[in-house]
């Protein structure tokens, strides 16, 4: 081959795409052998360059994708404005004298090439095959096998096209939400603080104040300040898990027992009207575990069993030991959750009812799932007209 041959200096997605096809390579292939031909390509080609998207070299000639040859040297550069294909068995029977310069200059004599266009219409390039010898064909045959090969690049690039238009715009999508969970992390940060000055003030309003109006309103402000730090951490717990630094876990050995007691008098001295029944095994009970995150734990399913469960009738909280596992049990009376979104219960944003009323943002329960994983534990849930219980297996031997 007499032309002058350069390789592209890093390969287009387009090329690294389509060469990376098998049927691109098995209708290359089938071209080489339908026409005794001994190179076989697709090729893109504008008034820069010819460059190859997909090759197959039988002539040993080191031919590889991203491969360029000047346009004006080729016949392919024609194909754009030509109403056929070319078909040439032997240039130097070819009337076209410009295609007997341009086929002699690169030393081929036999050349099939056929256009191909994108999903738009717009010319892209060719599929050629093309021989420094003479070649014999039925040229029927080769005109209908090149069409119909011709239409499944097509559909290829279509598809390749709408892939990397997909791949674009999951990739900004991305980047709006690594945007936006910096967002939220930032702004749940500076939320604390008031919270935290909020909070502190009506507890200590709450100590001194008379019974009456004036300290349920004070109870009604600390109750909303304790609700919005929830929200405020699970938002906080959301960002870090998106931004890529996960739910933070520091394992030491804690008495769980002892845990549960902590967060059932919380939820006393914040919701006095509304009884807890617990039942807990006696003395200690020393898993290894990170006790704040439990906590947490703990915390987010009395509060779902509160907003979702009858208000009428105490929750069950229920704590112990089996098979070789820590349990903790949460139960509420009240409607079921629907069956359609049990599968979906401990992903974000998502709530077990379809009520337009329903309290929070559908991240409690997708927190208490990412720290119970992250302490190698699992969490289950069972809801009939009876009942909804939520469990919790922790494995006594820690993370497994």
């Amino acid at each position: 081959m007499k032309y002058d041959v350069t390789a592209a200096p890093e390969l287009s997605h387009t090329i690294r795409k389509m060469d990376s096809i098998p049927s691109i390579k098995r209708i290359l292939e089938a071209i080489c052998v339908s026409t005794g031909m001994g190179i076989g390509a697709v090729a893109r080609v504008d008034q820069e360059k010819w460059e190859a998207c997909s090759i197959v070299d039988n002539l040993g000639l080191g031919l590889k994708a991203g491969y360029r040859i000047e346009p004006a040297n080729t016949i392919c550069s024609e194909l754009c404005s030509l109403p056929e294909p070319v078909i040439i068995a032997d240039v130097r029977k070819c009337a076209n004298t410009r295609w007997k310069e341009k086929m002699n200059g690169g030393g081929f004599r036999s050349y099939v090439s056929f256009p191909l266009y994108d999903q738009h219409g717009d010319f892209f390039g060719t599929l050629c095959t093309i021989d420094p010898s003479p070649a014999t064909f039925d040229e029927k045959q080769v005109i209908r096998l090149f069409g119909l090969f011709s239409e499944l690049i097509t559909f290829h690039l279509g598809t390749l096209e709408r892939a990397e238009r997909a791949e674009s715009q999951l990739r900004e999508e991305r980047k709006q939400a690594r945007r936006r969970d910096r967002f939220i992390a930032v702004l749940g940060h500076d939320l604390r603080n008031p919270l935290s000055a909020i909070s502190s003030a009506a507890q200590f309003l709450q100590r001194h104040a008379e019974e009456g109006r004036q300290k349920r309103m004070i109870t009604i402000i600390y109750d909303a300040s304790v609700r919005m730090r929830r929200l405020v951490d699970n938002i906080l717990d959301f960002a870090r898990m998106n931004l890529g630094s996960g739910i933070t876990i520091i394992s030491r050995p804690s008495n769980l027992y002892e845990t549960i007691k902590q967060v059932i008098a919380e939820f006393a001295a914040i919701w006095p009207g509304r009884p807890i029944d617990l039942e807990i095994g006696g003395g200690e009970l020393t898993v290894p575990c990170d006790a704040d995150r439990m906590a947490q734990v703990f915390s987010n399913l009395i509060t779902n069993a509160m907003e979702h469960g009858d208000a009428g009738r105490p929750i069950s909280v229920a704590a112990y030991v089996d098979n070789g596992c820590f349990v903790y049990l949460v139960k509420n009376n009240g409607k079921p959750i629907p069956k359609r979104c049990l599968d979906n219960l401990f992903k974000p944003f998502v709530r077990g009812a379809d009520s337009t009323e329903q309290k929070g943002l559908g991240l409690g329960l997708f927190i208490v799932h990412q720290i119970v994983q992250a302490h190698g534990g699992r969490i289950t849930v069972n809801s009939d007209d009876n009942e909804t219980v939520f469990r919790v297996h922790l494995p006594l031997t820690g993370r497994v």
